[in-house]
């Protein structure tokens, strides 16, 4: 995983104590991670990255017949299809790579259609409850 700062003079990054602009990281569990930096001026300012490390889901793309999900296309440019094998009353839960729900809804379809393209570009967690219970990953370009 890589963060990139920029816009400073000097950079550190917490934790790790790393003074590039960028900070290559393999989290093996979730954490915050903290960049400080200071330009020219000595003007200061600072941000905050939360990462959320999930062992039981992978990056995934959902195509056997066998799968009671799959959402596609994926990577996508935010036009998502999720279609479920099971019939019944799900609860469709998008969450932003910072924790916070996007987009939450609730279906009986066997297909639902779901439009991203206002966010950002990142990896998003959809969670599924209800008849069906699954998460996996999308990534939005």
């Amino acid at each position: 995983m890589s963060f990139d700062a920029n816009g400073a003079l000097t950079y550190t990054w917490l934790p790790g104590n790393s003074n590039l602009s960028t900070l290559l990281v393999t989290p093996k569990v979730s954490g915050v991670y903290i960049v400080k930096g200071t330009d020219l001026n000595t003007c200061r300012n600072s941000a905050t990255v939360i990462v959320v490390i999930d062992n039981c889901t992978g990056l995934s793309r959902f195509s056997s017949e066998s799968s009671t999900l799959k959402i596609y296309p994926n990577p996508s440019t935010g036009l998502v299809t999720l279609s479920f094998n099971e019939i019944g009353l799900k609860t469709i839960l998008v969450i932003n790579s910072m924790g916070s729900k996007v987009i939450e809804l609730s279906s009986r379809e066997t297909t639902e259609f779901i439009d991203l393209t206002a966010f950002a570009k990142g990896v998003y967690m959809v969670k599924i409850s209800g008849s069906i219970n699954k998460t996996a990953k999308l990534i939005i370009e």
